[in-house]
């Protein structure tokens, strides 16, 4: 998972809570109202004053439930908040991270195609000095056959228009 996941759902979590703790709140507000329904039908009605006595405290109970789970869920919301705080942080500098190394990975990027040209160039030169060496050693074998055939000729010739020389014994 992501951290951007991660903050989705605890932005959900936190959404869904501060939905709870809004329904607690009215909750809240509603057992306030009854409590004060009840007080004011005592003043009138004596004789049902103990039954709205307990209904009183009961929604009092009620209320302060409701209350404690408000604060909790408060401090539940002020703990995810600090947390996506601390996961914002986080993504900030992953993101800072990324860009350095979008950076780095670009400039070295730019180095290869520099040194890919750069090859490219010497490989062309030596190239062109491989044809021309083979080009040159082709000439100079042509050449030297040609040198050995004049000199086999002029050899044949010299030796054609010498008188034989006398062998020792014959």
């Amino acid at each position: 998972t992501t951290a951007a996941g991660q903050w989705q759902r605890r932005a959900e979590t936190a959404e869904a809570k501060a939905a709870e703790a809004e329904t607690a709140r009215i909750a809240a507000n509603t057992a306030m109202a009854a409590a004060q329904a009840a007080e004011s039908a005592k003043a009138v009605a004596e004789g049902r004053a103990a039954a709205l006595q307990s209904d009183v405290e009961q929604h009092r109970q009620q209320w302060r439930s409701a209350q404690h789970m408000y604060e909790q869920e408060l401090l539940h919301h002020a703990d995810d908040i600090k947390k996506l705080n601390a996961e914002e942080a986080g993504r900030a500098l992953d993101a800072k991270a990324l860009a350095a190394e979008r950076e780095r990975a670009q400039a070295k990027e730019d180095a290869l195609a520099k040194a890919e040209a750069l090859w490219a160039t010497q490989r062309g030169e030596i190239e062109r000095a491989r044809r021309d060496a083979e080009a040159k050693a082709a000439g100079l074998v042509s050449q030297n056959t040609l040198l050995h055939n004049q000199l086999e000729d002029a050899a044949k010739a010299a030796a054609a228009a010498a008188p034989p020389v006398p062998l020792l014994g014959s």
